[in-house]
């Protein structure tokens, strides 16, 4: 079984695997992903990425991880997060999700601070439940144990930051969930999921029954979704974790449904390289990522305080 250090490595790089092998194909049709590429199993280019390129989902899960490992500050900072997400938006970025987009909008023009933004954007765009949080949810799972209670605190508050409804909040508690219990415990994926499944019990309905509906096998409730809607996010993530044979394996399945292939591939990305550890990432795949230096930087950052108390 692959060490904790080999599993969080594994979920950490698993997660940029996963973006950049889907992003070539955001958007395309499991019919048009076949048509073009057959079976996508390499890293390729497609639209505006490079062969290797990881997207906003990476990036703004490096962000989020500057809530951890602040040089002599608190245990969890979330307006350091907030700040570097900022940054991000600054450097005039090839993708932003919409409800980012104006979240990050009103931190930058109007001066709300990161605990208040995503509440004022859903205010104005009622309803919205994208999957912009939950890409970038892993930090905290890679962070905090299981049974922690900051788990679901922090996992719920960096979601706020742009993404306030429930659907969103608790989808990032379920992922951490089952993330920690993965990393931290060493656990298979039964126990994982239905660690994700006790964290949200009784808490927001829709969520509960992705979660409970993955760990009893039942069929898909979201597989005609709307792509980039966060249940169907986590439904695709969690059942790659309950069902892959290997990292690679159960990848290439997620990625080649289409749809929001490299949102879809990161969640997956993280909770299958949880599952297998490090050493199962493809090295074809490993060595065509881009962005390793500062991959590892936030590592790094997330290592130094997944050792703290």
């Amino acid at each position: 079984m692959p060490t904790e250090l080999e599993r969080g490595r594994g979920a950490w790089l698993g997660l940029a695997v996963g973006d950049a092998l889907g992003a070539p194909v955001e958007f395309l049709t499991a019919e048009a992903v076949a048509a073009r590429h057959g079976r996508l199993r390499e890293m390729v280019a497609g639209g505006v990425w490079r062969k290797g390129e990881w997207t906003d989902d990476t990036a703004l899960a490096i962000a989020a991880a500057h809530a951890y490992g602040q040089p002599g500050g608190p245990g969890f900072a979330l307006e350091a997060a907030g700040q570097a997400m900022l940054r991000w938006f600054a450097s005039e970025p090839k993708d932003v999700g919409n409800l980012t987009r104006l979240a990050l909008g009103l931190m930058a023009r109007g001066g709300l601070p990161a605990a208040e933004a995503g509440a004022e954007a859903a205010r104005r765009r009622p309803g919205s439940a994208g999957n912009g949080s939950l890409m970038r949810a892993a930090p905290t799972g890679l962070v905090r144990q299981p049974g922690d209670a900051r788990l679901a605190e922090e996992s719920r508050a960096l979601s706020r930051v742009t993404h306030a409804d429930s659907r969103c909040t608790e989808a990032c508690v379920a992922f951490n969930a089952a993330l920690s219990a993965l990393v931290h415990a060493g656990a298979g994926p039964r126990v994982a999921l239905a660690s994700a499944r006790e964290a949200v019990a009784g808490l927001q309905p829709e969520v509960e029954a992705v979660v409970a509906g993955v760990l009893a096998g039942a069929p898909p409730l979201h597989a005609r979704g709307s792509i980039g809607f966060v249940l169907l996010c986590l439904e695709v993530g969690l059942t790659a974790l309950r069902d892959a044979p290997s990292f690679e394996q159960g990848l290439v399945e997620v990625v080649n449904l289409g749809g929001d292939s490299d949102t879809n591939g990161a969640v997956a990305g993280a909770l299958l390289g949880a599952r297998f550890g490090l050493a199962a990432i493809p090295a074809r795949w490993l060595d065509a990522l881009l962005g390793r230096d500062e991959l590892e930087a936030a590592w790094a950052r997330l290592d130094a305080a997944r050792a703290q108390p």
